[in-house]
């Protein structure tokens, strides 16, 4: 009995930590936007604006979701 709980912690550990590794590339993934709308902006380049707000848009809700799985994962007993 003792050993399932064991192998269940750490299979929630094992998941938990593959989530907040695609999160953070993810992050990465929004900064690196940021910084690229930011640039073309400041040279009056504004084409990319729309694509790269829908981008960032769609990282925040799989972030949310993202999020809501670990709340769920860590309630579970």
């Amino acid at each position: 009995m003792r050993t399932a709980e064991l192998r269940r912690r750490h299979q929630k550990s094992t998941v938990v930590a593959a989530l907040v590794l695609f999160q953070l590339f993810l992050f990465l993934i929004q900064l690196w936007l940021f910084v690229v709308v930011l640039e073309n902006a400041l040279e009056g380049k504004t084409q990319m604006l729309n694509a790269a707000t829908l981008s960032s848009i769609v990282i925040f809700a799989i972030n949310t979701w993202m999020l809501a799985g670990i709340k769920r994962l860590l309630k579970m007993k």
